[in-house]
């Protein structure tokens, strides 16, 4: 699929889109879209082997306003398939290369920003699969209320956010209720203990739970931490762990040496690999 900006030679992949009832109680025909074209409102077509599959308008300026107070934000609008289309992966293609595609020819925008009504329940999901986050915001709309979704173009979020999901895993941890630590871990997560190797949920569940009852009333935590790369879905970074508790009534402490990978999936970052060591003396 390729992402491109309307053109006139382009008018009869328009008029040939084809949209039903169902889909136009929630957005509108390209071929309306098209009329309100402007400035600050641009028509984006996802062809692929010559064929218009998906389209959605993007707009910057009074068109995003209402949705987010962020100058620099822009709208996607009237997102759609042709309805001969629908089932193949179009839209969720056109979403995947939205992020890159805006960064190339509106460099000034760090966030991209939708608003999908409530009862849309099949789109909602296919943005959130595709990175989109419901930050609780919500707005009327003509055709009922509008759930706002965002995806964050910022490399600076993206720096505080993986740290953050770091500080996360450590508090989950502490918990010692695994389904708090999995909301953290990529779901193919693997883990490489010094004495076992873990490369599924359940396995990986499994060792924590061992773990918390040898040493009871444990408390975890890390110094020393480096982070060896960050990128926009991927970081690494490695540190001492240390912990502490009672192990048949005694108290125990220890450490050692950690290194966690990091990458975004729907837009969060999870953790997908940790290796653990024992402290070298």
């Amino acid at each position: 699929m390729e992402l491109v900006v309307f053109k006139e030679p382009y008018r009869y992949l328009i008029d040939e889109y084809l949209l039903v009832e169902s889909q136009l109680q929630f957005t509108g025909h390209p071929q309306q879209c098209l009329k309100l074209v402007s400035a600050s409102r641009t028509p984006i077509l996802g062809i692929v082997d010559g064929n218009l599959v998906t389209y959605f308008d993007l707009h910057k300026e009074e068109g995003v306003e209402p949705y987010s107070d962020n100058q620099n934000a822009i709208l996607v609008r009237a997102f759609s398939t042709d309805f001969r289309k629908q089932g193949k992966g179009y839209a969720k293609q056109a979403l995947k290369l939205l992020p890159a595609f805006v960064k190339k020819n509106f460099p000034q925008v760090d966030e991209i920003v939708l608003a999908v009504n409530v009862k849309n329940v099949a789109a909602q999901e296919l943005y959130k699969k595709c990175g989109f986050i419901d930050h609780g915001e919500r707005r009327q709309g003509t055709k009922g209320e509008l759930i706002v979704m965002s995806y964050s173009l910022n490399t600076s979020d993206t720096v505080g956010d993986v740290k953050q999901a770091l500080k996360a895993y450590i508090d989950a941890t502490n918990t010692h209720q695994f389904q708090q630590v999995q909301k953290l871990l990529h779901e193919k997560a693997a883990y490489i203990f010094s004495d076992q190797s873990c490369k599924s949920i359940v396995d990986i569940q499994a060792y924590f739970e061992r773990a918390w009852k040898l040493i009871e009333q444990e408390v975890y935590s890390i110094s020393n931490v480096e982070w060896l790369f960050i990128h926009e879905t991927s970081a690494t970074c490695i540190y001492t762990y240390h912990y502490e508790g009672y192990h048949q009534g005694q108290f125990v402490q220890g450490s050692g040496r950690a290194t966690n990978v990091f990458v975004v999936e729907h837009n969060e970052w999870k953790l997908i690999h940790e290796h653990l060591s024992t402290q070298v003396q």
